[in-house]
């Protein structure tokens, strides 16, 4: 999970830490949270399995590709962007809830959408429902370790990546097994409603609304800044220029 997200859900922080035991409810609210941290790992590594997929049944050439990737990009930094005014004035459960239901019906649609245009359109929609996800569940992961009175952030993102790798592993045995992407996804996107429904209840109440809490987004400085330079030319270390996706 990008240190970005967790760094501006701790602008929307604002939480006390509580003096006593952890209570029944918080552990339930951990594993609820944790459970969506896993969810979002799953879908993401499901969907880019199956990216190979996409190119071949549209034909597409690696520009063309890499133009659809890059819409879905551009929703999700909107998203991301906007993410936070959204939380603050609706609260986590209803920006996860939402986020995560748009994202769970997308996986099997960009499967199954007949025409490249609407493929174009689909997928910044996608985009934007992991971006807005992703603010709501690191802002809400914030409130539930500052609830803890420990730190416990490393866990959630921990599933995260093994959400990842548990959604490669199911991609990969859909595919040896013969399962086409739509029929995978398809199930894929229902346990994860499943998952989301099942979650969303337990997550933490919204917070009342504070007067004059600053700025939804401002420019990182000092080491902040440093560290996101050092993590751009890291990530586009891992991304060669010479890499493609065979179909």
């Amino acid at each position: 999970m990008p240190l970005g997200y967790t760094m501006g859900a701790i602008r929307m922080g604002g939480v006390v830490r509580a003096q006593g035991g952890t209570s029944a409810g918080l552990r339930a609210t951990r594993v609820a949270l944790s459970a969506l941290f896993l969810l979002n790992g799953v879908g993401i590594a499901s969907w880019a399995a199956h990216v190979p997929f996409i190119k071949q049944r549209f034909g597409f050439s690696d520009a063309t590709l890499g133009l659809g990737l890059l819409l879905m990009a551009l929703g999700s930094v909107v998203a991301l962007l906007g993410g936070a005014p959204l939380v603050a004035r609706l609260g986590n459960r209803i920006v996860i809830g939402v986020a995560a239901l748009v994202f769970c019906a997308a996986l099997p649609l960009l499967m199954l959408v007949p025409v490249a245009p609407l493929l174009f359109l689909l997928l910044p929609i996608f985009g934007a429902s992991i971006g807005a996800m992703e603010v709501a569940i690191n802002t809400e992961a914030v409130a539930v370790e500052g609830r803890f009175a420990r730190p416990i952030m490393s866990s959630f993102h921990a599933l995260f990546s093994v959400g990842g790798l548990l959604g490669a592993a199911l991609a990969a045995l859909a595919l040896a097994l013969g399962v086409a992407p739509p029929a995978h996804m398809g199930v894929v996107a229902l346990a994860l409603v499943a998952l989301v429904v099942i979650a969303i209840p337990y997550l933490l109440p919204a917070a009342p609304a504070r007067e004059g809490g600053g700025p939804p987004l401002t420019l990182p400085r000092g080491p902040l800044l440093a560290l996101g330079v050092l993590a751009f030319f890291l990530g586009r270390q891992t991304c060669p220029a010479g890499g493609r996706l065979r179909a």
